[in-house]
């Protein structure tokens, strides 16, 4: 899939990212996926969240790439949840 576009030196970075756009981004397993931004923060820092798996990180921008549009076009494949009438449960494990 998307991984398989950007071997080697195959992806440029963007030279500025805007917030709310979509790219790909290389996360912790090396792998690329597709991110949308959330913040740019300092030193080339930018808070992306994976659509395909929800969850939050940052990454350099020298991790991203521009994201082909084929895959813009496919709606994210992580949707956020909320169970009703459920608060918040703190446990902690006993030794």
């Amino acid at each position: 899939m998307i991984y398989n576009i950007f071997k080697g030196d195959a992806a440029k970075s963007p030279a500025s990212v805007r917030v709310g756009e979509m790219y790909a981004a290389m996360y912790e397993d090396f792998r690329w996926y597709r991110c949308v931004v959330k913040n740019v923060l300092p030193d080339d820092n930018i808070s992306v969240q994976f659509i395909d798996y929800g969850d939050f990180t940052g990454v350099l921008r020298a991790c991203m790439a521009k994201l082909p549009e084929k895959f813009c076009k496919l709606p994210p494949l992580a949707i956020s949840v909320k169970l009703h009438g459920m608060g918040l449960v703190f446990f902690f494990l006993r030794k």
